[in-house]
């Protein structure tokens, strides 16, 4: 179902349900929407519902038909447009859409209390008088202490529930927090201090991988000098081995590279360590070298997080056995601290980084708030131009909604602004508030015979039901025409009279005597200001006894 919202004029805050077919919007009482207001035409314009689309089609109506600021003679509408027609505005309402937001069918009716209204021509003969905001709290059935909205709200479980209670949290208890930044301080000044959180976060983040990286990599080469050195250990050795000569076995060549913590050579036979001198004898006590040995091949391993170890078989032709026999095993303890990171390095390391995300964070804060700064100076600029030399077209290429609507609404204002001061004689005044409801209420409680004008144009705007009694003449003769159009001469020129005399001193009140049934009455015309100058004028005719008759 599509609802017509009206945002200003004598319908404010009023629901109005489309019915599907045609809409007719006009000042005449049998219009499907009728608007009492001057700068409406008869028959203004016409809102046509089908089956997948709602426009809206002008009718040549005489301030024209606008949709979001831009003229318009047709024009397929969508949810939330705004609809200005002279110096009345509505927006187009989707109630399904609006459903959905809920989670659950509402019927109108209860959404929208009283003001969702039918009109039908049967029923025109009085406007509805009914002065409600759309807000879904507004309604009996939304009126619940916070408390008993969060208990009926289902929050779905599983991942759905789990991202819908953490948008809830960020809606509601983040974003505040954040949009108070932007009043304490500039906002590039907030922007900065968001980029530089996340350049200093994405560093430190970005460290903790570099330094697993580069200790892999170190254990890596450790793990390749280690074996390389117990190879070569082993290559040196074999000779002597096989010449029976374990005097002449040796260590020194490891020992004298850097990062060999230990190395010796063991007999494969009864595991005795054959070199060193000083440890010959002796067993090796290393757990690593007796779990390597039993695979019977080259092998090298982490000891612990800072030593590495490497064993290597030396073999040769065994006559006995006719193959290959291992004799011994070449062994390096190989302490990775000479290659590993140490305090200078990480902070060289953490200082390049952070310098290159300050490098790539300055860059992108500088676009960043130029991609934002852009579109509100563009559209400040455009609309300082249409004021001073009032041109009305505001436009933005950018793909971002939020700019959009506020385009559009700007362009709505210039519209209503521009149709209160084109050339003719209504355009002179002030744009100022529609008082056309205060006029109707007022006349309304007074209980004498009482009249509106319109200070503008002299049209009357607001009659009561003792003024169409005591002059003969119904509110469709004379309401929302000229003064000088009615047809009782001597009414006419005593209100034509008064109102010169009001625009005179209109902070007086002026009172002329006429006739009405043979008996004098006495007509009183009281000015009512606005914003700069007279808004309207309120006549009330009373009877005059006989002693102020005479």
């Amino acid at each position: 179902m599509w609802v017509l919202r009206f945002l200003n004029g004598p319908l404010a805050g009023q629901m109005i349900n489309l019915k599907k077919g045609q809409n007719l919007i006009g000042r005449n009482q049998n219009c499907a929407i009728p608007i009492a207001h001057p700068g409406i035409s008869k028959q203004h314009c016409i809102i046509v519902i089908n089956e997948n689309q709602i426009s809206v089609n002008d009718l040549n109506s005489s301030n024209g038909t606008f949709v979001n600021g831009l003229k318009i003679k047709n024009y397929n509408l969508k949810a939330n447009d705004k609809i200005s027609m002279y110096d009345i505005m509505a927006e187009v309402i989707n109630v399904s859409d609006v459903n959905k937001g809920f989670g659950q069918a509402l019927n109108p009716n209860q959404y929208f209390g009283n003001a969702a209204v039918n009109h039908h021509p049967a029923t025109h003969h009085a406007q509805p008088q009914v002065d409600i905001n759309f807000h879904p709290q507004n309604s009996p059935e939304m009126n619940m202490s916070a408390e008993s909205q969060k208990q009926s709200v289902q929050i779905p479980k599983g991942l759905e529930g789990f991202v819908r209670l953490a948008q809830n949290y960020i809606e509601d208890v983040v974003l505040p927090g954040v949009y108070k930044l932007a009043e304490w301080t500039e906002f590039k000044w907030v922007l900065l201090i968001f980029m530089g959180a996340f350049i200093v976060f994405v560093t430190s983040l970005s460290a903790i991988p570099l330094m697993r990286i580069l200790k892999a990599s170190i254990e890596k080469e450790s793990q390749r000098r280690a074996l390389t050195i117990a190879r070569t250990l082993a290559k040196v050795n074999q000779v002597p081995l096989m010449e029976g000569q374990e005097a002449s076995v040796s260590v020194e060549l490891a020992d004298r590279e850097p990062g060999v913590s230990s190395s010796y050579i063991f007999s494969n036979v009864d595991n005795i360590i054959i070199a060193p001198a000083r440890l010959s004898g002796k067993y090796p006590n290393e757990k690593f070298v007796h779990t390597a040995k039993k695979e019977g091949r080259e092998v090298v391993g982490q000891i612990d997080s800072s030593t590495i170890g490497a064993i290597v078989p030396i073999e040769f032709y065994n006559p006995q056995t006719g193959g290959q026999s291992i004799v011994a095993y070449s062994v390096v303890i190989y302490d990775m601290g000479t290659l590993a990171v140490d305090d200078g390095r990480t902070l060289s390391l953490f200082i390049q980084t952070f310098f290159i995300a300050l490098v790539v964070g300055t860059l992108l804060f500088f676009f960043l708030y130029k991609l934002i700064e852009y579109p509100i100076a563009n559209i400040n600029k455009q609309l300082d131009k249409a004021l001073r030399e009032g041109q009305l077209h505001i436009e933005l290429n950018y793909q971002f909604p939020v700019i959009q609507d506020l385009i559009s609404n700007i362009r709505s204002v210039l519209t209503r602004i521009d149709g209160a001061s084109d050339g003719n004689s209504q355009s002179e005044q002030a744009f100022e508030q529609d008082r056309s409801q205060e006029m109707a209420s007022l006349v309304q409680l007074i209980g004498f015979p009482a009249m509106a004008v319109q200070a503008l144009d002299n049209t009357v705007a607001a009659i009561n039901s003792n003024f169409e009694e005591k002059t003969g003449m119904s509110s469709s003769e004379i309401l929302y025409g000229n003064v000088s159009s009615i047809t009782d001469q001597s009414l006419k020129l005593s209100l034509e009279d008064l109102i010169a005399r009001i625009n005179e001193n209109s902070d007086q009140m002026i009172t002329n005597e006429l006739e009405f049934g043979g008996i004098k009455h006495e007509i009183v015309a009281q000015a009512v200001h606005g914003n700069n100058k007279v808004s309207y004028i309120l006549f009330v005719i009373l009877p005059l006894g006989e002693e102020d008759a005479s």
